[in-house]
């Protein structure tokens, strides 16, 4: 769950933060269930990837998974690879067929170029959880939507699933909700 987690070993470093950054990262550490340093170590290693790649953005998802995104879409790096694949590496092709600028299709596959082994090791998870066919299928794939909204939102009161959005038992929306993919958990739960 998260970037750099296969990395093997690591490095001490030591850095001056302001308080406010310190504080903030405190803060945060203590909301993800997180420690500070595997959260500093996320955050910055994220940045740094953001800086060599201006287009790619990083979200965390119902499952708990962070994955790379392109900026100003709802795409993961690793739906764009499996798109361009399925065009036979045809860079246009595979921006008409996304709705997307060739150069955004270009940007995904430079970033993939230098992590192409978290892009795979993303893929190959979403591969390994992609519901099956029938009824074992939608209950799969419920039990795996509950887990990832229990995981993700403990504190959502789900007594109205005809709301789009999920709310906090005090009735204000949750932050970080991502319609579309979250969404479609929610429909399985209701279906």
């Amino acid at each position: 769950m998260g970037y750099m987690a296969t990395v093997p070993g690591s490095v001490q470093r030591s850095f001056r933060l302001s308080r406010s950054t310190s504080s903030l990262l405190d803060q945060v550490a203590k909301s993800t269930n997180e420690s500070r340093n595997a959260l500093a170590d996320r955050l910055l290693g994220q940045a740094l990837r953001t800086e060599r790649h201006p287009l790619i953005r990083f979200r965390t998802g119902a499952a708990g998974r962070n994955e790379p995104y392109l900026v100003g879409t709802r795409l993961k790096v690793r739906q764009v690879m499996e798109t361009v694949r399925g065009h036979d590496a045809d860079i246009d092709q595979t921006a008409s067929s996304l709705g997307i600028a060739s150069a955004t299709v270009r940007a995904a596959v430079a970033y993939h170029a230098e992590f192409t082994g978290e892009v795979e090791a993303d893929a190959a998870w979403a591969a390994r959880w992609k519901p099956t066919s029938g009824i074992a299928g939608r209950r799969r794939q419920a039990a795996i939507a509950r887990l990832a909204l229990d995981h993700h939102y403990p504190v959502v009161d789900r007594s109205d699933a005809s709301r789009s959005r999920p709310r906090r038992c005090d009735g204000s929306p949750v932050r970080g909700w991502h319609a579309e993919e979250d969404g479609a958990l929610l429909e399985v739960l209701r279906g």
